[in-house]
Formats: C-alpha cells, structure tokens, sequence
C-alpha cells in the first residue's frame, strides 16, 4: 500500500508518501496506532466489525490532532454524512461499487 500526503497547504494535491499504510480493524488497534505513529491521512470505513468510524473520528477529535479524516461507506445515506462532517471529518467518500 502507498499512503498520500498534502503537497501543499490547501491540501488539494498529492503526492506518494513513503511511509508506510497502517491497516487494522478494532478500537485498540487503531488508538495504538494514533498514538504511536505520524499519519499524513486517516481514511475510515464507516461500518467496523468492532468500531466505526464516527467513534474512530471522535478519538482523533479528543486527542486535538489535526489530521485529515476521510469516511468511506457504501451502506450509509446523505444524512449520516453530513452528521460525519458536522463531527469532523475531513470528507466523506461514498463507495457505490461497480455498477455492472
């Protein structure tokens, strides 16, 4: 996996980081990681076996970091996004899949 980071500061290019991605699915998982890794980007699924990412968020949130957070889901509608946003989060990516 590649991660990204902001070329610049209106954060509208990118480039190839060449750190690592981090990868993990519950909340212990993730809040080791926040805490013992630099992150350019948090990219979320919004639905988690054990964790979602609107909880994710609220812990970056507390934790005063300013890194960019990107939801994805597919199974969530407008207004749970826009919730997302008023939360925080960076962004929020619908994921439609193939349409075929």
């Amino acid at each position: 996996m590649t991660r990204i980071t902001p070329t610049s500061s209106n954060r509208s290019s990118f480039r190839r980081a060449s750190r690592p991605a981090w990868h993990g699915t519950s909340r212990e998982q993730f809040e080791a990681a926040l805490a013992n890794g630099e992150y350019d980007l948090i990219l979320a699924d919004y639905l988690l076996p054990s964790y979602n990412g609107i909880e994710a968020l609220r812990h970056v949130k507390d934790t005063g970091s300013e890194i960019p957070f990107l939801l994805v889901s597919g199974t969530i509608g407008e207004q749970a996004a826009i919730e997302s946003l008023k939360a925080g989060a960076t962004d929020y990516v619908l994921n439609i899949g193939p349409t075929d």
